[in-house]
C-alpha cells in the first residue's frame, strides 16, 4: 500500500502544493509535537520564565562563528552577515515561540544559509517577552530595529515571530520588498483550526485585556489595516493547528498585494525545526524566494 498516499486525507492532498512524497514523516512529526507540546507554556515548578527560557528546546543553539551579537535602536540582535558575496539588503527576522519562548540567538544556521545564498545581511531581533514584558514591549522592539534599518529590507517570522512582523509591516507599510510569514497566528482569539489551544501564551501576551478584545486589530493582523503591504510567501502545513490563520491571512492578503501560499502535505506547526525533508525543501524555497525578491528591486 502507498503510505504517503493514505496519509493525507483527499482535502489535503489537493490543499497541499508540496512535501507529498515526504507526507508520511511530515505527519509522524504532526502527531508528536501536538502530543507533547500540551503544557508547552506552562512555567516549571522552581524556575524563573528566563530559566526556562535558557532550557526550552527551540531552534538550533549552536551559534554561527561569523555570527555577532550587537544592540539596535536599544534592542539586542544577532546579526549574521555574508561572508562570500557583498551586501546588498537586509532581512529582518521574528523568531517564534508563542511570543513567551524562544530566542533571537538560537537562528544563526538558517540565516547563514540565507545571508550566503541572498546576500543579505540577517538581523534576528531580540524583543522583550512576556510574562515580563507584556504587548506591546515585543512590537515596539522590533519597530524600533525595522526604524533603523536602511536599503533594501525584507522581512519575516515563523508562528508568533510571524503575528509581529505583520504587526510591524501594518505600523511600517510601504517600504517592504517582501514578507516571509510562516505558520503565524494572526487571529489572537483563535481561528477554528487554532480553537484555544493558544489561549494560555496569548493571555500572558495581552495580560490585562479581557478576551473579548483580543481580535482587536492592533492585536490581531488579520483585523487590521493591510493597505501598503508588500508581496508575501505565506508557508504552513495541512496539519498545523494555524492553517485557517494563514488561509484567511492569504486571502486578505491577496486584495491589497501579491501573495504567493505555498501548503505541506502531512505538515503541523513548527516542522521547520525538525529533521524533515520537507524542512530542507521549505528552507530552498524560502532562499529562492528571497533572492527574487531582492533581484526584483535592482
Amino acid at each position: 500500500m502507498d503510505t504517503t498516499t493514505s496519509t493525507l486525507t483527499p482535502a489535503e492532498s489537493a490543499l497541499a502544493t508540496f512535501g507529498h512524497e515526504s507526507a508520511e514523516l511530515s505527519a509522524q512529526h504532526a502527531a508528536q509535537w501536538s502530543a507533547n507540546t500540551g503544557d508547552l507554556y506552562e512555567l516549571p515548578a522552581g524556575m524563573t520564565w528566563p530559566q526556562y527560557r535558557a532550557s526550552a528546546s527551540i531552534g538550533e543553539p549552536r551559534l554561527d562563528p561569523g555570527g555577532r551579537d550587537e544592540v539596535i535602536g536599544g534592542v539586542p540582535v544577532r546579526i549574521i552577515e555574508p561572508i562570500a558575496r557583498p551586501i546588498r539588503g537586509t532581512y529582518l527576522y521574528l523568531h517564534g515561540g508563542g511570543w513567551c519562548l524562544g530566542s533571537h540567538r538560537t537562528t544563526d544556521s538558517r540565516l547563514r544559509a540565507i545571508a550566503e545564498h541572498t546576500g543579505m545581511r540577517a538581523i534576528s531581533v531580540g524583543y522583550r517577552q512576556p510574562p515580563e514584558h507584556p504587548f506591546p514591549a515585543c512590537l515596539e522592539d522590533c519597530v524600533a530595529v525595522a526604524d533603523a534599518t536602511q536599503g533594501p529590507r525584507l522581512i519575516g517570522g515563523d508562528s508568533a515571530g510571524a503575528h509581529v512582523a505583520a504587526l510591524v509591516l501594518q505600523q511600517r507599510p510601504g517600504s517592504w520588498l517582501g514578507a516571509l510569514l510562516t505558520f503565524g497566528v494572526y487571529d489572537l482569539a483563535g481561528t477554528p483550526s487554532a480553537g484555544s489551544r493558544l489561549d494560555t501564551p496569548v493571555a500572558m501576551l495581552l495580560a490585562g485585556v479581557p478576551q473579548e478584545r483580543w481580535r482587536e486589530p492592533q492585536f490581531s493582523p488579520l483585523y487590521g489595516d493591510l493597505t501598503g503591504m508588500p508581496p508575501a510567501l505565506f508557508t504552513v502545513g495541512t496539519r498545523d493547528t494555524l492553517l485557517d490563520d494563514t488561509l484567511w491571512m492569504v486571502a486578505r492578503w491577496r486584495q491589497v498585494a501579491l501573495a504567493r501560499l505555498e501548503v505541506v502535505a502531512g505538515a503541523g506547526h513548527a516542522y521547520t525545526l525538525a529533521d524533515l525533508p520537507a524542512r530542507y525543501e521549505t528552507e530552498r524555497l524560502y532562499r529562492d524566494w528571497l533572492t527574487e525578491r531582492l533581484e526584483a528591486a535592482h
